[in-house]
């Protein structure tokens, strides 16, 4: 899924044609918490697209330049707001332990009192529990 709040926004609009379409192609092959490793071969898929496109999604903040040619989709968890107890593991998990969730639940750099890691099985136990409690009604 992807959210209209974030695809029809002024910010996303406001980058080029090349520049979306990268950015959806890269959300379509991100693993489970939104990490992408393969952005050039995403990129080798389209003869209009180049790294300046990728850098433009990175200046305008949709994705996360992390290190080694590992990206992450900043707004990951706004796309993907499906309750799911089953969360796939990422294979990035000591990068993941490196991010927090800012005021939007997107991914941030920046030091917040919500730590992926930690608010992710928070967020997961609740929701189980939740479920469970319904389910009995």
């Amino acid at each position: 899924m992807f959210s209209k709040d974030i695809v029809c926004s002024d910010a996303f609009l406001s980058m080029s044609v090349n520049a979306r379409a990268l950015y959806f192609h890269l959300a379509m092959n991100a693993d489970e918490r939104g990490y992408v490793n393969n952005v050039r071969s995403v990129m080798s898929m389209f003869d209009d697209i180049n790294i300046g496109h990728l850098q433009e999604i990175i200046a305008s903040k949709f994705i996360l330049d992390r290190e080694n040619s590992l990206y992450v989709i900043k707004h990951w968890y706004i796309h993907n707001d499906i309750p799911r107890f089953d969360i796939g593991e990422t294979k990035y998990l000591d990068d993941l332990k490196n991010l927090y969730f800012d005021e939007n639940f997107s991914y941030t750099v920046r030091t917040t009192e919500k730590p992926v890691v930690e608010t992710l099985k928070s967020y997961i136990k609740e929701k189980k529990r939740n479920f469970k409690g319904n389910k009995k009604k």
